[in-house]
């Protein structure tokens, strides 16, 4: 949860640094555009290099806050394969395999009997990842298959 406070305050404080260079950058265009003063345009885009510095070195913050891999909302998973899944930022990853399902992306969690609809899934997905150190291939599809039978056909679990 602290990591959470923390990330907020990073991007507010990158939030007000946008505004401000904004501000900084629309006072430089009008004394330019009137035939001022050419030291205090300098001046103006000299602040807001300053800035960008400031929000470049807050970016590097945040993502080494989140960590290395890119953080990814279930709408932007398209490409099969492992993933750590976060339920929230900064908490625990569990390792969840993205396979294809007969309705779109579906992620095998573990301890899950049946693969879920990776649009339910609220959390943040990390990856992919390059190793594949899940459950076998054969277990993977068995639970597809299982996936693709209609709920009357199903087997009731023992």
């Amino acid at each position: 949860m602290g990591q959470d406070i923390s990330i907020a305050t990073l991007r507010s404080r990158v939030s007000a640094l946008v505004e401000q260079e904004s501000v900084l950058l629309t006072q430089a265009f009008e004394l330019s555009r009137g035939g001022g003063d050419r030291r205090g345009v300098d001046a103006l885009f000299a602040q807001v290099q300053a800035m960008q510095v400031e929000r470049n070195s807050l970016r590097k913050q945040i993502g080494q806050v989140l960590g290395t891999q890119r953080l990814h909302e279930a709408a932007e998973v398209w490409k099969l394969g492992v993933y750590d899944y976060r339920r929230v930022v900064g908490g625990d990853p569990v390792r969840v395999h993205v396979t294809q399902g007969p309705l779109g992306l579906q992620a095998l969690l573990p301890g899950q009997r049946d693969p879920v609809r990776i649009e339910s899934l609220k959390g943040t997905f990390d990856g992919p990842l390059g190793a594949d150190d899940g459950p076998p291939a054969a277990e993977r599809e068995a639970v597809a298959q299982n996936a693709r039978t209609p709920a009357r056909q199903r087997k009731p679990k023992p």
